[in-house]
């Protein structure tokens, strides 16, 4: 036995969902033929209790399970056990099935499978969207950068959750974490600047939150960070999908709503120009809450400037959203250890942080299986987008990177009938000095080890 990993595609065609298996460890005859997911997301039922969403799950699995390919496929990855791990991916072409709660998918044990440790579940941005699929580079220090000012609601626990973990990180000679948090709250950032004088914050720097969206977007593009989180709210405004923050003053006047807003399409613009994003965080309410005709906040930013993004399926509760943020950076700061100790120069590694998900969505399950009985489903809020290749990250200059991702670009940009000779002659652009390592070159195609 081996990992298992499966992709499975949804599409809609008129005003049906179909779906097919588009990626596999094995090859079935059927795999690319579509069939119909005879499934009504408005009859699904609410996701509160835990019959509901048990019910919830074992539909979505009945639907899948029509197609002959994917039910063989979703039999063996539930009965995945340690050592060996299995990754199912779902590739969402239709707005309407971004609505649908994948994350309760359940066997008939009532076994859900992303509270499964041995297996990550995650949805895929479709590779036509994604701007930047190359490299990101590794330095001396990870980076992480922090917005934490959600209007009206009070994010000291959500400071600490972070700041904690990055401790217990360094504590246990994790990566070289360095941070910088905004904070919109005056008396919180009072104390925070009083822990960081008295070296209670160490690799911490804070700063009060931008005034304006247009300071934001400075503060952005300023200091480049490998990990960005946002506590904040997601609002949809005129069509466009909004982040929302609370300044200072909004907080010392009780404003219901925050007053500086930045677009999701300016932050891609941001992250893209940067290319330093290896994994973007929305904690916010709605933050991956699909609308009509628009992909999720989540989804978009992971088809261009972040190759990793996590949202909220729907509003988080503030001490859920800080049970996400504690548990999850414990693990994700564990992963990062494990692939970037010892690297040495001019090599890359993979980095997969679905555990890190699975690990918060534990923490949420834990923390309401007992109840209150309608809050049994808050555990699957946390949804994680990826492109479908895993982020991989080289620790090399990253203009050797830019050099990478642009000859990358080209051979993939080139026809079908593109003679070998031309994209050979394209490839050794990269003997260069600095010459690219062979292992972090491109194949003929563009397509990235």
């Amino acid at each position: 036995m081996s990992d298992r990993e499966a992709t499975v595609e949804i599409a809609k065609v008129g005003e049906k969902l179909f779906c097919r298996l588009i990626g596999s460890s094995v090859a079935y005859p059927d795999s690319l033929e579509f069939a119909e997911l005879r499934l009504d997301p408005a009859e699904l039922p609410m996701l509160d209790s835990r019959a509901n969403v048990v019910s919830y799950g074992a539909a979505l699995r009945e639907a899948l399970c029509l197609h002959g390919a994917i039910k063989s496929e979703l039999e063996q990855i539930f009965c995945t056990t340690s050592p060996y791990r299995a990754n199912l991916r779902l590739a969402i072409g239709a707005s309407l099935a971004e609505t649908v709660r994948w994350e309760t998918l359940c066997a008939d044990s009532e076994q859900f499978l992303a509270l499964n440790q041995m297996c990550s579940m995650r949805r895929v941005a479709l590779a036509g969207d994604i701007a930047d699929p190359g490299l990101r580079t590794c330095g001396d220090a990870v980076r992480m950068l922090a917005f934490l000012s959600p209007s009206a609601v009070n994010a000291t626990d959500e400071f600490h959750a972070i700041v904690n973990a990055l401790g217990a990180a360094k504590a246990a000679g994790g990566p070289n974490l360095v941070a910088k948090i905004f904070l919109g709250q005056q008396d919180l950032l009072d104390k925070a600047v009083a822990m960081a004088a008295a070296g209670k914050l160490p690799g911490v720097t804070v700063a009060p939150i931008p005034s304006d969206s247009m300071a934001l977007e400075q503060a952005l593009g300023d200091n480049p960070a490998e990990l960005l989180h946002f506590f904040c709210h997601g609002v949809i405004r005129g069509g466009s999908q909004l982040l929302e923050f609370g300044s200072i003053n909004d907080y010392d006047i009780g404003a219901d709503a925050g007053s500086i807003h930045l677009s999701i399409e300016r932050l891609r613009e941001i992250l893209v120009k940067g290319g330093t994003t290896w994994l973007t965080v929305l904690n916010s309410c709605s933050g991956a809450q699909a609308m009509p005709r628009l992909y999720s906040m989540a989804s978009a930013l992971t088809g261009k400037g972040s190759p990793i993004t996590i949202g909220m399926a729907e509003p988080i509760l503030n001490n859920d959203a800080t049970l996400f943020a504690k548990s999850f950076y414990a693990r994700a700061f564990e992963v990062l250890a494990r692939a970037l100790a010892g690297l040495p120069n001019g090599s890359m590694t993979a980095i997969d942080l679905g555990p890190a998900v699975g690990h918060a969505r534990a923490a949420l399950h834990a923390a309401y299986d007992q109840g209150p009985s309608d809050a049994f489903g808050r555990w699957c809020l946390p949804i994680l987008y990826q492109r479908s290749a895993p982020l991989r990250v080289a620790r090399i200059q990253q203009e050797m990177a830019q050099r990478i991702e642009e000859i990358a670009k080209a051979l993939r940009g080139m026809s079908a009938d593109t003679p070998g000779l031309l994209r050979d002659q394209i490839l050794a652009l990269l003997d260069g000095q600095p010459a690219v390592p062979a292992a972090l070159r491109p194949d003929r195609y563009g397509n990235m080890p």
